[in-house]
Parts: C-alpha cells; sequence; structure tokens
C-alpha cells in the first residue's frame, strides 16, 4: 500500500532543510524533532560563538521516558568544532533521552 507502519518508540531528529527525510516520513506516524532557523522547527540556534552556543527550545516535547520537555534555553560548549546541525541535533536527541540542560551540555 505503499504506507509505512510506524515503528514503536521511534523519533526521528533531523534538519529542517532535509526535505526528503521529511517527505519520507509523511504516513508514517513517526515523530520527528525538526532542528533549524524554520517557524515550526523545535530546536533552533539562538547564539553561536564557538566553541559556545545558545539552542532555543522553541516547543513543547516530550522526552522518551513521557516527561514534558519546556521552551527555553540550553547552553552549550563544544570541545571540537561541529556544524550547526550536528549540534542541534546532538541536543535534541539529549533531551529526548532526559539529560537535564539546567546547566548546559558539553559536546
Amino acid at each position: 500500500n505503499g504506507k509505512h507502519s510506524p515503528l514503536p518508540g521511534w523519533i526521528a531528529v533531523l534538519e529542517s532543510g532535509f526535505r526528503a527525510g521529511i517527505c519520507g516520513l509523511q504516513d508514517t506516524g513517526i515523530p520527528a524533532v525538526l532542528c533549524g532557523s524554520a517557524s515550526r522547527d523545535t530546536l533552533s540556534i539562538s547564539s553561536w560563538d564557538a566553541p559556545f552556543a545558545s539552542v532555543s527550545i522553541l516547543r513543547e516535547m516530550a522526552a522518551l521516558d513521557g516527561e514534558v520537555v519546556e521552551p527555553g534555553e540550553v547552553l552549550v560548549k563544544m570541545s571540537e568544532h561541529v556544524s550547526r546541525g550536528e549540534m542541534l541535533k546532538a541536543c535534541a536527541v539529549l533531551l529526548l533521552c532526559g539529560v537535564p540542560y539546567g546547566k548546559g551540555y558539553f559536546l
């Protein structure tokens, strides 16, 4: 039938500019956390001065354990150069895993 059945417990973490990935998720039932600068994104960069960055959680999201992650700011320090997209996706995975972000992340 061309439709995929949802994979229980799976959540896609994508850059919002990855159109093929977003289109591939349509009608699958798999939720997505979008990272980038579009208005529909869940995570976006609010400041970038490598090796430091600030990530905005723009919308409420649910961690894998069901806890709600409220909108807010995540301070990030990077040990090496990573792209903006890599940093956003790493933060999304940490948030989904329920890693507290109050003291920031060191990537």
